[in-house]
């Protein structure tokens, strides 16, 4: 058993290092008081700045949640979902309101997303992609509404006739595409490229398309594509002249809004 160390007098007279480090903190402090007091003072000005701002912070999504809530109520209402009704147009005004107004908060975002989807509903393409561009190069984002965005974003350059470039839209849709969401992306990239005549590259998206969904709301109709594109190619693979796929989108319901719906059929 190792023997027990023996404190001498001179040891128990030194002062304890403990009580000795406090008393150079105390003298420290009393010599520069002043500083210490502005410090002080600095640390409780922060301290209620952040309080402040949280407390803004809430006001303003509680004042955005408001106007989010006129806009899902117009929808809701009779006639809601005519591109050309009142309804429509009040949920417009509101939603334009709160990214007027409440541009940073969490409301808005969800807010671009809904108002983009309208003005796709109201003919208005260009604004419709500029009101989802927006939404992509802000916070608050999740995978599945990133997708979403760029989905919304492929629909109206469909729409406008666009195709090489909503097919890059809808790859990159394609990209961060989420599991409850399947395989509508790649079904765009598929009619786009049968609509400007790449039939070959068109069966190869729609074989995959079948391969990874086969229990797709949509697959029998692809199948039918399938069965139908070699019968129309011509002999040096030129393009086919059988109408392109029906243009349709899904619109799961969720908390955050409806999502872009699909671009009307062409006039032949």
């Amino acid at each position: 058993m190792a023997a027990k160390k023996k404190i001498t007098r001179k040891e128990i007279k030194e002062p304890d290092e403990f009580i000795t480090l406090w008393s150079r903190v105390l003298a420290f402090a009393v010599a520069r008081k002043r500083e210490a007091l502005y410090g002080l003072a600095g640390f409780l000005v922060l301290v209620l700045l952040l309080s402040g701002w949280r407390t803004y912070s809430r006001n303003q999504e509680a004042r955005a949640s408001v106007l989010l809530g006129e806009a899902q109520e117009a929808l809701a209402s009779k006639g809601g979902t005519d591109p050309s009704g009142p309804a429509l147009d009040r949920a417009v005004s509101a939603l334009e309101n709160l990214l007027a107004t409440y541009p940073r908060t969490r409301c808005a975002q969800t807010g671009r997303l809904v108002l983009a989807d309208l003005k796709y509903r109201q003919g208005d393409y260009e604004k419709a992609i500029e009101i989802y561009r927006s939404y992509l190069d802000r916070g608050h984002r999740t995978n599945e509404l990133t997708a979403l965005a760029w989905e919304g974003i492929a629909y109206c350059q469909e729409a406008q006739g666009k195709y090489e470039e909503a097919i890059a839209s809808y790859r990159k849709a394609a990209e961060t595409q989420p599991s409850y969401h399947p395989g509508w992306a790649l079904l765009g990239v598929g009619r786009c490229l049968e609509a400007t005549g790449k039939l070959q590259e068109a069966t190869e998206v729609y074989r995959k398309f079948l391969a990874d969904y086969p229990q797709h709301p949509r697959a029998r109709e692809v199948e039918t594509l399938l069965a139908r594109i070699p019968k129309a190619e011509g002999p040096a693979g030129a393009p086919s002249s059988a109408e392109p796929a029906g243009e349709v989108k899904s619109n799961p319901e969720g908390a955050d809004g409806p999502v872009p719906s699909a671009p009307q059929e062409k006039s032949k």
